[in-house]
Order: structure tokens, then sequence, then C-alpha cells
């Protein structure tokens, strides 16, 4: 999953060099859905992330 997000994030910051020119307004649209996905997977890491913590926590108290 992480692997996946990284490549993805990976991809969406370094579009290709090659790509056609576009019109403005295009680009415009390009680089609002880029930084959508971005924080998406931003958002969705630290939902992971907190979910591992709170089952950590929850894993203490049981052992504890």
């Amino acid at each position: 999953m992480g692997k996946l997000l990284m490549k993805l994030m990976f991809y969406y910051q370094y579009p290709m060099k090659n790509a056609v020119r576009k019109h403005p307004f295009e680009q415009q649209y390009e680089q609002h859905d880029r930084e959508l996905i971005m924080s998406l997977s931003y958002q969705i890491i630290n939902i992971f992330y907190a979910m591992i913590f709170a089952y950590s926590k929850i894993l203490q108290k049981k052992i504890m």
C-alpha cells in the first residue's frame, strides 16, 4: 500500500517531460487534480498511521 502511494505521488510530482503542450486552463486543472490526489494520499497515510497507533495502544493495554 505504502509503495503504491509513493509511486503515485512520484508520478504526480514529476509529469512526463515530453508531454504535449496544453492549454493554460487544462494545465491549471491538471495541477489542481495533482494537488487533490497528493492531499488525498497524505490523508490516507495519516489515517493508516492513526489506526496502527490506536491498535498498538489497545495491544499494550491487553498485555498489562
